[in-house]
């Protein structure tokens, strides 16, 4: 049973720090169907999916933006490979990228480097967005590829989710290496929960999460939205493969 449906509870919404926890939660749970079944009616849950679904990014400045940080890293990606909403997702990451220049002590080493890794696509994605698309016409393939290089110098906490997160974004670019970033991506969490539960752990975290106390909510979202991209990816490719037996009968 994966990881989110089996023992993961959401935090009581109580604190602006669990409520961002528990709209993740409810984001890689739902996705979409957040915005038309949002389960909780908190001003700042509701400025979440209104942000996420409408991107209205007043919220951003409402809740006095700070630590922590990696719940508006996930949004945006989010926000940028499934809504594909590049303005919001641009709108998110300059308010990080403007929190990490001006505090970058306050950033720990799994945000800095998915900001990192956030910055190669949305600078790159901008660009495409300001060419006409007559000149990727045929090559965006190749285009997206060269942004998963860019990714792939980029280097995150050998032991961290950053490693999580740096993988299923190479696998929203590069079709051909996607299945096997992801399932690398799932039986390393399926590991380390059942590692978690050999040793009695409560909480289950994701690669080695545990020793840094991070919120459980951050390898929740990466298993259940590494599936969702493995099954968009499978559904892909028995469509081009059905093509090709149809053309080779033809």
């Amino acid at each position: 049973m994966a990881l989110t449906e089996e023992i993961v509870v959401k935090p009581s919404p109580t604190t602006i720090w669990n409520i961002l926890d528990y709209f993740l939660i409810d984001l890689a749970r739902l996705q979409d169907n957040i915005c038309r079944k949002p389960s909780l009616s908190k001003p700042l849950y509701q400025g979440l999916v209104d942000l996420v679904c409408r991107g209205e990014a007043g919220v951003l400045d409402n809740i006095g933006f700070g630590k922590p940080y990696y719940p508006f890293i996930l949004i945006t990606y989010y926000v940028l490979f499934h809504r594909h909403d590049l303005r919001t997702a641009e709108a998110i990451y300059r308010k990080l990228r403007e929190a990490y220049e001006n505090h970058p002590y306050s950033f720990d080493r799994d945000e800095e480097c998915t900001l990192k890794l956030l910055e190669k696509v949305v600078e790159d994605f901008t660009a495409l967005r300001i060419h006409p698309q007559k000149e990727y016409r045929g090559r965006l393939s190749a285009r997206l590829r060269e942004t998963a290089f860019k990714i792939e110098n980029v280097k995150c906490f050998s032991a961290g989710w950053g490693t999580a997160f740096k993988a299923i974004l190479l696998a929203c670019l590069d079709i051909k290496k996607s299945l096997e970033l992801l399932e690398n991506v799932l039986r390393e969490i399926e590991a380390q929960r059942r590692q978690a539960i050999d040793a009695d752990i409560e909480i289950i975290e994701a690669y080695n999460l545990i020793e840094n106390r991070v919120s459980p909510a951050i390898p929740v979202f990466l298993e259940k939205i590494a599936r969702e991209v493995k099954n968009r990816r499978e559904e892909v490719l028995k469509k081009q493969e059905k093509l090709l037996n149809a053309l080779e009968k033809s």
